[in-house]
């Protein structure tokens, strides 16, 4: 598996419901601008992913509230789940 361009992005319909993702924004502190990356798992929507989930990465990443964007998505591929007991 490797990270994709965001633009690569199957369209509505022919995306699996989840994705991996990267996130980069950044935090103003002291007087400096510093540059952020967080990756975390995403839902898809019509219009992309849940804003909500990508909120939620840019926070855990410590980025500002404002002006971050996804960049990269990547496929989540598990195994199968165990049989029921």
């Amino acid at each position: 598996m490797e990270w994709k361009p965001i633009e690569q992005l199957p369209p509505a319909g022919e995306r699996f419901g989840k994705y991996w993702v990267i996130v980069e924004g950044e935090r103003n502190h002291s007087g400096s601008t510093w540059y952020r990356q967080s990756a975390g798992v995403a839902r898809t929507q019509n219009s992309g992913f849940y804003e909500t989930d990508i909120a939620n990465i840019a926070e855990d990443g410590d980025m500002d509230a404002y002006g971050y964007i996804v960049t990269h998505f990547m496929e989540i591929n598990n195994p199968p789940f165990p049989p029921r007991r």
